[in-house]
């Protein structure tokens, strides 16, 4: 059974501790007047679907390490472990979207508006590869190369491009950014 161990137990601690942060963000964003600010607004919905996405990946989780009787239920390919992989997948595909756009936004680039094909295209693809392949470690292959190629041109967008340029925040926010692409990688 998986996070039986102390090292399955950091790993679902950081879990819940990353969609904590994630709903701080949320919270943060929310009480930004996004009319404003069309950056604020996808930020929100980025963040939220992230929240989303790590609670129901945390769920699948604490109920393997919580409840035995439920193990059978909690199986990979199991209804309910594909339904909650699922949620995570498309989660993660709609942060990884709207977090692009919003920076995207927020340095005057170009970036659909709203939801539009590509999103639905990205989501299709990650249902099928929920339902063809309903293992954890498929779900994480499919959804790397999404994240760094996201991570890597978020970062793009937010580096500096000229010389002397001292925006503190905005370099960190990119080398950040750049980092969490590699470790994708």
């Amino acid at each position: 059974m998986i996070f039986l161990d102390s090292s399955g137990f950091y790993a679902l601690v950081s879990l819940i501790m990353q969609a904590a942060m994630a709903a701080i963000l949320v919270a943060y964003f929310w009480i930004m007047p996004a009319q404003e600010a069309p950056w604020i607004q996808r930020l929100r919905i980025a963040f939220g679907a992230y929240t989303i996405a790590l609670t129901a990946i945390s769920v699948r989780f604490i109920l393997v390490f919580q409840e035995a009787s439920l193990a059978s239920w909690l199986e990979e390919g199991q209804p309910l472990t594909v339904c909650l992989y699922g949620v995570y997948l498309a989660g993660k595909c709609v942060f990884l979207w709207y977090l692009v756009g919003g920076i995207a936004s927020l340095r005057d680039r170009a970036w659909p508006a709203g939801p539009s094909w590509q999103l639905g295209l990205i989501l299709l693809v990650a249902v099928a590869v929920v339902v063809a392949n309903p293992a954890i470690e498929g779900i994480l292959l499919f959804q790397s190369p999404l994240a760094a190629v996201a991570f890597f041109y978020a970062a793009g967008l937010l580096w500096p491009v000229r010389r002397g340029c001292v925006d503190v925040v905005r370099w960190l926010a990119a080398f950040v950014l750049l980092v969490g692409g590699l470790l994708w990688l």
